[in-house]
């Protein structure tokens, strides 16, 4: 029987990457770099794309999101996340045995379930998403320069909810960002991909180490003192707090795209399961050790702030916690760019002129321009909302938080599962009413039942879904009140 899995043609990769269409014959320009892998990442690559997605700014907030939820709410809840994204991700996996087809990427999951305009709303939605994740790594990288060259780490500390940088600034701080990112992002070796994967990964390593190093002296120096930390058991904003938890999470959409580029597909399950239990014990011990050295003390600002205003030890700590996120956010801008371009390549259909079916050489030529120019504009586009002010990158956060990234990022990959096994079981159903051969599924149901199965995916499914409309709502009211 065959197995279906997420798997990109080797060539069509290639030849999309060097910006010519399938079908074309080899050229010089072609024989090098990335036409020998094939542009396929073995597992451990794999693994690292998925924690560099994953792991970033979402992390600085666990320990704060512990002290917001009080311990025994806090890390009962980011354990069961833990657990659940363990779940969405496997469910994922699944997906193309469920429904007998080789997946290519994440946009194809929505031809397959969705009617066209549903499809083309998703389609939006999920580069919209990309947009403003990519947008947000870009600002984050703003931000954390500041917190490395600034003398005054204590007013920074205090301003930064409300740092708003003259606009000359900003001009000078984008075209240094534009001449550092969008050579990155022309870049589409697999190889460079799988590099600055690991070290995005490392640095987040070295980020969770000097600030558990830093909570833990802290947390024993305040141990043995005369007002030694008071540890909350349930929190006063409990809210806030999962939400916190729940944005440190954001990135799941990415798994279709690595999964598609595996060298040897058959191994996702294993290449998951090591990516996100390793996520979860990263965040359980940043969270945890973190919680212990700051207690309530970080319930209204992140670990990094409180760092900022101690002494010069903490305060050179913090800057060097902030060189290594700037490092970690543009090795992994590119992977974040990555489905954004593709996504917005298919929503304009730039692959599907007659000239290029045609292999015509001006075409080809026009199709890597255009390319090119294509990458180049988006880039221009996430790094404009550096020049907006601070209010209004506000609410242009809010809206990209409460609809695109909430619907691209969570409820879709989420609903994948529970779509997915409805079509199986119309599968299923055909087959045995035609007495067709191999009506008998090669996927391995939960508790061997197909009806468990099915249960439990549209319940999670259904969690996700209630989550995302109070995400939804709280976003509208947030934009609704009017500011003090």
């Amino acid at each position: 029987m065959r197995s279906f899995n997420f798997c990109r043609s080797a060539r069509k990769s290639i030849l999309l990457s060097l910006g010519v269409s399938e079908g074309a014959g080899a050229s010089p320009e072609m024989t090098h770099d990335i036409l020998r892998p094939y542009s396929k990442a073995p597992d451990h690559a794999c693994v690292n794309s998925y924690m560099a997605v994953l792991l970033g700014a979402g992390t600085f907030r666990l320990s704060r999101a512990i002290s917001r939820c009080g311990w025994l709410v806090g890390f009962g809840a980011l354990f069961s996340l833990s657990l659940f994204h363990i779940f969405i991700c496997l469910r994922l996996v699944e997906v193309p045995r469920l429904i007998q087809r080789d997946v290519p990427n994440a946009t194809f999951l929505g031809k397959v379930f969705l009617r066209p305009r549903s499809y083309f709303v998703l389609a939006v939605l999920s580069m919209l998403s990309w947009y403003g994740a990519c947008a947000i790594q870009l600002q984050n990288v703003f931000v954390n320069v500041l917190s490395v060259v600034t003398m005054d780490m204590i007013q920074h500390a205090d301003d930064w909810e409300q740092l708003d940088t003259p606009f000359g600034w900003k001009i000078v701080g984008t075209i240094l960002m534009a001449i550092a990112i969008v050579p990155l992002s022309l870049k589409t070796s697999a190889k460079d991909l799988q590099t600055k994967a690991s070290y995005a990964v490392y640095s987040m390593l070295a980020i969770g180490l000097i600030e558990m190093a830093c909570a833990f002296s802290h947390g024993i120096a305040t141990w043995f003192s005369d007002q030694p930390n008071n540890y909350c058991m349930v929190g006063k904003r409990i809210p806030e707090g999962l939400f916190d938890m729940g944005m440190a999470f954001g990135g799941i959409a990415i798994l279709p795209y690595v999964l598609a580029d595996m060298l040897n597909p058959r191994n996702a399950k294993k290449v998951v399961v090591k990516a996100t239990t390793r996520i979860m014990l990263f965040y359980l011990s940043v969270a945890m050790i973190g919680y212990f050295g700051w207690a309530d003390t970080i319930e209204k600002r992140a670990p990094l702030q409180v760092m900022m205003q101690k002494g010069f030890w903490y305060q050179n700590a913090a800057r060097i916690i902030s060189a290594l996120f700037v490092l970690k956010t543009v090795t992994t801008f590119p992977l974040t760019f990555w489905p954004l371009y593709r996504e917005f390549e298919a929503l304009i259909q730039l692959d599907d002129s007659p000239g290029l079916q045609l292999q015509l050489a001006w075409a080809m030529r026009r199709q890597q321009l255009l390319k090119v120019a294509t990458k180049i504009l988006l880039v221009t586009a996430c790094l404009s909302i550096m020049l907006m002010s601070q209010e209004t990158k506000r609410t242009c956060l809010a809206i990209f938080l409460g609809l695109p990234l909430n619907v691209g990022q969570f409820v879709f990959p989420a609903c994948v599962g529970c779509l997915a096994i409805r079509l199986h079981k119309k599968i299923l159903k055909m087959r045995n009413e035609a007495h067709e051969p191999g009506s008998v599924s090669e996927v391995k149901y939960l508790c061997n039942s197909l009806e468990v199965h099915s249960a439990a995916v549209h319940a999670a499914a259904a969690l996700i879904i209630l989550l995302g409309i109070a995400w939804f709502t709280g976003t509208v009211v947030q934009l609704a009140t009017p500011k003090p």
